[in-house]
């Protein structure tokens, strides 16, 4: 039995909005927020990272090599490293787009399945 207007039931893969504006307790779930939940949902849009990565070899991306932001195409600037279901990944992004993810996301505990 569902316990949600959309009729999924926890957990469930892909959450709608209504299931979303639930759990989020009536919140409206930020653009940060569904950008980082396709990227939960679909992790090969990211490139693989050794489980082992260093400080060195974060900066070694960040400034060696060109990548291109994952949000917006321009020269990536920031490098990260997403856990996934598949290991580790690289989250290449512009300075304006890495901003705009920290400043609009929604504190790590909130989301589901954590």
């Amino acid at each position: 039995m569902s316990t949600f207007p959309c009729g999924c039931v926890l957990p469930c893969g892909p959450f709608c909005d209504a299931h979303r504006l639930e759990f989020f307790g009536g919140e409206p779930v930020t653009d940060v927020d569904r950008f980082l939940m396709l990227l939960r949902d679909n992790p090969t849009l990211l490139p693989a990272a050794p489980d082992d990565t260093t400080g060195a070899m974060m900066e070694r991306r960040r400034q060696d090599e060109v990548h291109a932001c994952l949000r917006c195409g321009e020269r990536a600037r920031t490098a990260t490293i997403a856990g996934t279901s598949l290991g580790s990944r690289w989250l290449d992004l512009c300075m304006a787009c890495y901003s705009w993810m920290i400043r609009g996301a929604t504190p790590a505990p909130l989301w589901p399945g954590r």
